[in-house]
C-alpha cells in the first residue's frame, strides 16, 4: 500500500467520524502541532543569564555593538535596563565589557534638583543639594579621562565668614576606578588635582587626596613622599631598560627560555649645587681720591733726644723764586698725604649644579641553562654583557654569570570537567526534557486519538467482513481441499454431478448474500486491466480449459 492510499484511508476514516469526534480529533492535532513546535522553538532558543543590570541608553549604545563584534548572543529587557547574555557565553561577555571599560554608567547630574517636590528648600537642604550637583560636575569632568572607569567624588566644601581668618579650607576626596590593563601617571594624576581644586572654592591641591580601586594613595601632599615614588619608578625603569638589554644579546646564544637576568642598580638622587667667582686678570681704576693735611703744631725739635737733635738749624737756603707767605708757613709744619684708589676688578662667577639619578654602580647577574649546552662560551657571553650594560671598573660595577642544569617544569594536567558541566550535557539534557515532554503529550492525547480511528476501522471491518465470511470460508475451503485431496481423473457423469453441485451452491450465495457477491465481483473488475493485452498464459489456459468444461457439461 503506498502513501496515497494510507492518506486516503485516513481521510475516509476521518470522514466517518461524527461531528464531536471531529472536532476532538482537530483539537488533539492541532495541540500536537502547537506543543512540538513550541518544543522545537525552545530547544533551539538560547539559555539567557542577566548579566547587567540598572543600564541606561547611553550605556547601551557602547555595551551593543562591543557585543556585536564579539559575535556574542544577547538580547535586552522590554524596559531597556537590564543585560541577558547566553549562559555559555557570560564568561566570554564579561570579558569583552571589562576590555572595552563597560558599563559607563554616568551619574545622574541633577536628578535630586528634578525629583525635589517642593520649590521651597532649606538653608541645609540647599546646601547639600549644591554640594552633590557639584560632586557629580567634577566626577563628570574626571570620568572623561581614558583610563578612568569610574570615579566617586567626596567634598568638604567650606562655610562663609565674615573674618576670612575664620574660614576654614575645603578638601577632597577621589576614589578612581582605573580599567584593567591602563595606569595613570604622576602629570594625569597631578592634573587631575588641580582640575578638582580650581572646580572647588577655597580648595588647594594640597587638600585634594585621590586613591585607587585598591586603596593606593595616586596623590599626596607631601613632596618627600612623591619624590621617593618617582625615584623607585626611574630605578625600575632603569633596571627594566638594562635587563631588556643584556636577554637581547644572550637569548640568541642560549635560547629565550634558557637565560634569567638580574640587574640591580643603584642610583645618587642627590642634588648639588656649587657657586664659584673668579676674578679677572686685568683691572681697570674707577677713581682715585688725594689726601694732604699739614700739622704746624710740629715744628720744634723732633726726633730722637740725641746729638743731632741738639743741634741748631742750618741756614736757610734762599730759591731764586720767591714764594707766598701760605707756602712759608706750611713748610714749618708736618704734612701728611692720604691717597684712595677705586678699582673695576672682574670677576666670574659660575653657577654647577649636578643633575640627580645618576648611576652610581650596576650589579648584574645572568643565570644561563647549562642543560642543553655544557661547553658555553662564558667569557665571550661576559663581554658581551659587560658591553651592554656600560660596565665600568672605576665605579664598581659587577658582572656575576653562572651556569647551572633548570629544574624542568612538568606541565600542568588538564583540569577533568565532569561531563555534567559540559555544554553537550547540558543540550542533551534540553533535548531530553523535551522529548519527555512529546512522550507524555503522546500517551495522553494522541493515544486516545489513534484508539478512536482504530475503533472506527474495526467497525468498517466488521461490516465488510460479516459479508464476506461465507465467501472466505468456502474460498478456504476449496483450497484446503485441493490441498489435501490429490488429484484424480473423473469422468463425465461425475464431471456433471460436481457441476450441478458447484451451480447450485452457487445460486444459494447469490440468494443468501447478494452484497458480497456484488463485491467480489467489484473487486475483480477493479483488478482486471481492459485497456491491457497483456494476458498471463496460465490465465489463458485456465480460462479455455473452463470454457471447455462448461461446453461439455452443457453437451451432457
Amino acid at each position: 500500500m503506498d502513501v496515497q492510499d494510507k492518506l486516503n484511508k485516513i481521510k475516509d476514516s476521518f470522514e466517518s467520524l461524527s461531528f464531536n469526534k471531529k472536532a476532538l480529533a482537530s483539537a488533539i492535532l492541532m495541540s500536537g502541532i502547537a506543543v512540538s513546535g513550541l518544543s522545537i522553538y525552545k530547544l533551539n532558543q538560547p539559555d539567557y543569564v542577566s548579566v547587567i543590570s540598572g543600564l541606561d541608553r547611553g550605556s547601551l549604545q557602547k555595551i551593543i555593538p562591543a557585543l556585536e563584534t564579539a559575535k556574542i548572543t544577547f538580547k535586552i529587557s522590554a524596559d531597556d535596563t537590564t543585560l541577558f547574555v547566553d549562559s555559555d557565553e557570560a564568561d566570554q561577555a564579561s570579558i569583552v565589557l571589562a576590555k572595552n571599560g563597560l558599563p559607563g554608567k554616568p551619574t545622574s547630574g541633577y536628578d535630586h534638583l528634578r525629583n525635589t517636590d517642593s520649590p521651597y528648600l532649606t538653608k541645609s537642604a540647599e546646601d547639600q543639594l549644591s554640594r552633590q550637583v557639584l560632586e557629580e560636575n567634577v566626577a563628570s569632568a574626571i570620568k572623561k579621562l581614558t583610563p578612568i572607569a569610574d570615579v566617586q567624588v567626596r567634598l568638604a566644601l567650606s562655610k562663609n565668614s565674615q573674618f576670612l581668618q575664620d574660614v576654614d579650607p575645603a578638601s577632597a576626596s577621589i576614589v578612581l576606578t582605573v580599567k584593567q590593563g591602563q595606569h595613570l601617571n604622576k602629570s594625569q594624576i597631578q592634573g587631575i588635582a588641580n582640575l578638582v581644586a580650581n572646580a572647588v572654592p577655597n580648595l588647594s591641591t594640597d587638600n585634594v587626596i585621590i586613591l585607587d580601586q585598591t586603596g593606593r594613595v595616586l596623590s599626596s601632599s607631601d613632596d618627600l613622599v612623591g619624590a621617593a615614588s618617582s625615584q623607585l619608578d626611574h630605578k625600575l625603569q632603569i633596571e627594566k631598560e638594562l635587563t631588556n638589554k643584556v636577554t637581547e644579546v644572550i637569548a640568541p646564544i642560549v635560547g629565550l627560555d634558557s637565560v634569567r637576568v638580574n640587574v640591580n642598580a643603584t642610583v645618587d638622587y642627590n642634588r648639588t649645587e656649587l657657586t664659584s667667582e673668579t676674578p679677572a686678570d686685568k683691572t681697570v681704576i674707577l677713581s682715585q681720591q688725594k689726601e694732604i693735611s699739614y700739622d704746624k703744631s710740629l715744628t720744634g725739635g723732633q726726633g730722637v733726644p740725641g746729638s743731632l737733635s741738639n743741634e741748631p738749624p742750618k741756614h736757610s737756603k734762599f730759591d731764586k723764586s720767591p714764594k707766598s707767605a701760605p707756602e712759608d708757613d706750611n713748610n714749618s709744619g708736618v704734612s701728611h698725604k692720604n691717597i684712595t684708589t677705586n678699582y673695576s676688578v672682574g670677576q666670574t662667577i659660575e653657577h654647577t649644579v649636578k643633575s640627580s639619578g645618576s648611576i652610581k654602580k650596576l650589579d648584574v647577574a645572568v643565570l644561563i641553562d647549562s642543560s642543553a649546552d655544557k661547553n658555553l662560551p662564558i667569557d665571550k657571553i661576559t663581554a658581551l654583557v659587560k658591553s651592554s650594560i656600560g660596565f665600568n671598573a672605576e665605579r664598581g660595577d659587577t658582572v656575576t654569570i653562572s651556569d647551572v642544569a633548570f629544574k624542568k617544569i612538568e606541565p600542568q594536567k588538564e583540569e577533568v570537567i565532569p561531563f555534567t558541566s559540559t555544554a553537550l550535557f547540558k543540550t542533551i539534557l534540553k533535548f531530553g526534557e523535551n522529548v519527555a515532554l512529546l512522550i507524555l503529550f503522546y500517551f495522553l492525547f494522541f493515544r486516545n486519538a489513534l484508539k478512536i480511528f482504530k475503533k472506527e476501522d474495526k467497525t468498517t471491518e466488521d461490516a465488510s467482513g460479516a459479508d464476506n465470511t461465507i465467501i472466505d470460508a468456502d474460498k478456504n475451503e476449496v483450497e484446503n481441499s485441493e490441498k489435501d485431496i490429490d488429484p484424480i481423473v473423473l469422468s463425465d457423469e461425475e464431471i456433471s454431478i460436481e457441476y450441478d453441485r458447484l451451480k447450485n451452491k452457487t445460486s444459494e450465495m447469490f440468494n443468501s448474500s447478494p452484497d458480497a457477491i456484488r463485491d467480489v465481483f467489484t473487486s475483480w473488475l477493479n483488478n482486471i486491466d481492459f485497456t491491457s493485452n497483456d494476458v498471463d498464459e496460465e490465465d489463458q489456459d485456465d480460462s479455455e480449459s473452463n470454457d471447455q468444461q462448461e461446453k461439455e457439461g452443457e453437451s451432457k
